[in-house]
């Protein structure tokens, strides 16, 4: 079956384009288009669930949990470029990061070698701090 790409589809894609250095709650992103549609009719939020979870399932987006909470936040996941290499996320001011393709590909190596463990790209986040806010220290 295809996918239909219909107003809110690509409203709510467009968004998350536009902002694919950070990451969002289906909350905050109901929110952020109502307050910025044009659009005579608004996109719910169980519109904006519904789709986060076909595009999840199409690997459009990603999707992790917000720090220690039940909560998921999602980022566009940049559809073939991001799909092959791991992402660095600041504890400080929630920046994510694009690691370099062939680090990427290196660090996976080495820790398959090492300790003979396959580390799945597509649901791994690094946590830490970027330099911006360690240069604040």
């Amino acid at each position: 079956m295809g996918t239909y790409n219909t107003l809110q589809r690509r409203e709510l894609v467009e968004f998350l384009v536009n902002h694919s250095n950070n990451q969002y709650t289906v909350e905050e992103i109901a929110k952020e288009l109502e307050a910025h549609s044009g659009q005579e009719k608004k996109i719910g939020k169980s519109t904006v669930y519904r789709l986060m979870g076909k595009l999840l399932e199409e690997g459009v987006v990603r999707r992790t949990v917000k720090g220690n909470s039940r909560h998921f936040v999602y980022q566009y996941a940049g559809g073939v470029t991001c799909a092959h290499h791991l992402h660095m996320k600041c504890r400080e001011c929630g920046r994510i990061l694009h690691m370099n393709d062939e680090e990427s590909r290196n660090l996976m190596v080495m820790l398959q070698e090492s300790s003979s463990f396959n580390l799945d790209i597509r649901e791994t986040l690094l946590l830490g701090q970027c330099d911006r806010c360690s240069e604040l220290l």
